[in-house]
């Protein structure tokens, strides 16, 4: 018999915000060095969907920068990016 526990595994997580674990790659980007400050709604989304669920990569987009260096956890502003 099948289990009846909800799975936790998703592709895709789309935010306006990055959970607080992702802000080396913000930071990474140009001119946010230092700029980007955690607070409750990152820490947030750190503790209740981050460290609950399985995820292929999560998409952001409150800081207005585009960065694909990190294949995970990508902030993105006006890039088009291609999911299967």
């Amino acid at each position: 018999m099948p289990s009846l526990t909800p799975s936790r595994r998703v592709d895709y997580i789309l935010t306006h915000a990055a959970p607080t674990g992702a802000f080396e790659t913000v930071e990474q980007s140009d001119g946010f060095m230092g700029r980007v400050e955690p607070d409750e709604y990152t820490a947030w989304l750190q503790k209740h969907v981050a460290e609950r669920l399985e995820f292929e990569r999560w998409f952001f987009g409150h800081y207005h920068v585009n960065n694909s260096d990190s294949e995970r956890c990508r902030p993105i502003m006006d890039d088009i990016v291609f999911v299967r």
